[in-house]
């Protein structure tokens, strides 16, 4: 069973490509260069809660009790689930209430406003729009990756840089992209193509 939400979040994913270098050596006798990497983490376990135009929009609409069992929701999911398991006595005592119809009344109002859904009598699925805990990229992969849209951006930049170089062969009136070298120079049109340098302030070599 599928966790309904998934199929109306759309999930968009930037993926950005580099290249790593590679060091080798034939002479043994010489010294080897190595690069070092440093991650840096946090001991305490963490939610990843996300800020969102439609997370926003509906935490505006909701009561202070509802919004306390929400934080309660937060606390306790587990990572790389979407499904929590909501004891009504643990969460009536942690946001202050003592009937359970009032209790179910805040919990109808999570469910009117999407933050959650019933899976059955105590389990709950969880929007992933709004809170996960663990890589959602890889969940998504797994349990719905028709749900994701696949974003090049090492791709796109390619693109529009390519696009520049023709606006500029077109505007400084040369018959290809080496005729423009011979014209403006590499380093201007590295410039112009990062927008450190103004069409204007461009000096011609020719």
């Amino acid at each position: 069973m599928k966790n309904p939400f998934l199929q109306s979040v759309r999930l968009k994913v930037y993926v950005t490509e580099s290249k790593q270098l590679v060091i080798d050596t034939k002479d043994l006798n010489s010294v080897k260069s190595t690069i070092n990497t440093q991650q840096e983490f946090e001991k305490d376990p963490f939610t990843k809660l996300y800020n969102s135009k439609p997370f926003l929009n509906v935490f505006k609409q909701t009561s202070d009790t509802a919004s306390k069992i929400f934080l309660y929701i937060a606390y306790n999911l587990d990572k790389d689930t979407d499904v929590i398991s909501l004891d009504a006595e643990e969460v009536m005592e942690f946001v202050g209430i003592r009937s359970t119809t009032t209790y179910y009344k805040y919990i109808k109002e999570l469910i009117d406003n999407a933050v959650i859904t019933r899976k059955s009598n105590a389990e709950y699925w969880v929007n992933p729009l709004f809170l996960f805990n663990g890589n959602r990229i890889d969940y998504y992969k797994e349990h719905c990756p028709e749900c994701l849209d696949i974003i090049n951006i090492t791709e796109i930049q390619q693109y529009r840089i390519i696009k520049k170089k023709k606006q500029l062969i077109d505007i400084f009136k040369c018959k290809n992209y080496y005729d423009l070298k011979q014209k403006l120079g590499t380093e201007q049109i590295d410039k112009l193509l990062t927008n450190k340098l103004l069409i204007g302030d461009v000096k011609l070599l020719r």
